[in-house]
């Protein structure tokens, strides 16, 4: 009977240690994926959608909650007075864009982003040089360019790669065959305040269209200081304070920007003081092509409401995309929230959209201005791709199925759904041992605390020297 009461105390031991070891594992796994940085929070959010048009305009009312929901994304670049000298620091702007195309250009119906998303892209693992880019006879010498942006396969020779571009006079034929995406580009500080959103297309690069920037840089390179200050008749203010701005006291009413209006030149004879902050952007109406699109972006409770509107057909053909009554077009939404930007932003596959006509979403037809009560809306789902690209998901070593799962497949539910992408896109972010170099600082690494994980891996340690103190009794 003893011998049968010393095997149950053993095996009741041995069971316990087993079970409290096994959550000490777990416990230690959650506590260093808690800790490891990741650029976003969720791995999904919501973008909800309405489309309308009449005789000219075509109307998009879009909502979408900042990642962080006491605050909007309002703030960008700015030159702070620090020691007698003006240097750079800021944030990253809250930021919409959408990609729109028609059947020209592959894929994009279903892949939707993923089809200008490349592993050699600027802040992909992958990346070129700067010096390469600089050095290449096209990227740097005609575009002078210093990095790579967005491009499509068709922009390139049978080896999709950075540098392979066909030649000009295929890129030319390519536009005048509309195998290009055209861009809407919103941003929340660049171009909201002043009433528009910057309009771009992507063939072999992200280009910007024909006409001004709806904003430029405020520097004086000769005296190394800003080029212009705030109106202080105006705003009551030459520059803002940086502790307003890192305590988040200027709200999307005040003058966190500076405008043409509201800009005087550049004082160095001002008694300037440490955290003085002048915007490091001078927003200015654009023109021509990309002056098409109007913007009227509100922000309350952590909800962004977007307004953009620009012609069904906007006379700049090899740059943007022609809309008509009963046609079907592609759209592939992203957003950039919560201090984010480069590749750490949410996207989506490729959505319709038909003018008058049945699609994913549809545009409706009004006279006068819309009511937007009465517009139907779509919400889809966006997600947080990492470093996944269009060639991991083409590429059958990595990915078996070659994007065909990929697609939405209709809107029904596939392995590659926007929920089970967004966790692959956290999960991946989280694995990488080394940060991959393509920020121009690296990011802080996380403080280690020690959090339940350790405390039970103690525990653990103290139940298996009690079972093994047992068992050599």
């Amino acid at each position: 009977m003893k011998q049968i009461n010393a095997l149950f105390l053993d095996n009741k031991v041995c069971n316990l240690t087993f079970k409290l070891l096994l959550v000490t594992m777990v416990l230690m796994l959650l506590t260093s994926l808690a800790a490891a940085e990741v650029p976003v929070e969720e791995p999904t959010v919501d973008l909800t959608i309405k489309a309308a048009y009449d005789n000219e305009n075509i109307y998009f009312l879009f909502e979408f909650e900042s990642e962080d929901m006491a605050y909007p994304g309002i703030f960008h670049d700015y030159y702070r007075y620090e020691n007698g000298e003006w240097v750079r620091d800021g944030y990253s702007e809250d930021r919409m864009t959408m990609l729109m195309g028609d059947h020209h250009v592959n894929s994009f119906d279903t892949l939707g982003c993923y089809v200008a998303c490349h592993d050699d892209f600027r802040f992909m693992p992958d990346a070129p040089s700067s010096d390469e880019v600089s050095d290449h006879e096209y990227f740097g010498g005609v575009l002078g360019a210093s990095d790579i942006r967005k491009y499509i396969p068709e922009s390139r020779g049978e080896e999709v790669t950075w540098d392979n571009v066909v030649s000009q006079e295929e890129l030319d034929q390519l536009r005048e065959e509309n195998v290009f995406l055209d861009l809407i580009h919103w941003r929340a500080h660049r171009s909201n305040p002043i009433g528009y959103s910057d309009s771009q297309y992507v063939l072999e690069y992200r280009h910007s269209d024909t006409g001004q920037s709806p904003y430029y840089t405020n520097w004086d390179d000769e005296n190394e200081q800003p080029a212009y200050m705030f109106n202080s008749d105006i705003t009551g203010f030459a520059a803002l304070s940086w502790s307003s701005i890192e305590n988040k006291e200027i709200g999307i009413n005040d003058y966190y920007y500076l405008s043409e209006d509201i800009a005087v030149p550049f004082d160095p004879e001002h008694e300037w003081e440490d955290g003085d902050t002048i915007p490091r952007r001078i927003l200015t109406e654009p023109t021509e092509s990309r002056g098409q699109i109007t913007a009227d972006g509100t922000w309350e409770d952590g909800l962004w409401t977007v307004e953009l509107v620009r012609k069904l057909d906007t006379g700049y053909a090899l740059e943007d995309v022609k809309f008509e009554e009963g046609e079907i077009y592609y759209i592939a939404p992203a957003v950039h929230i919560g201090d984010t930007s480069g590749r750490d932003h949410y996207v989506t596959w490729g959505y319709s959209l038909g003018i008058g006509t049945e699609a994913d979403i549809e545009a409706v037809s009004f006279t006068g201005t819309p009511d937007w009560n009465e517009v139907p809306s779509t919400t889809i789902t966006l997600f947080y791709p990492s470093v996944v690209s269009y060639d991991f998901l083409l590429d059958e070593e990595s990915h078996t199925l070659g994007g065909a799962a990929c697609t939405r497949a209709g809107g029904t539910s596939s392995p590659h759904s926007p929920e089970v992408m967004g966790q692959f896109g956290l999960d991946l972010e989280r694995s990488f041992t080394e940060p991959v170099d393509v920020e121009p600082e690296p990011e802080p690494e996380p403080e280690s605390i020690p959090g339940f994980g350790v405390l039970f891996a103690l525990f653990g340690l103290v139940a298996t020297t009690i079972y093994l103190y047992k068992r050599s009794k």
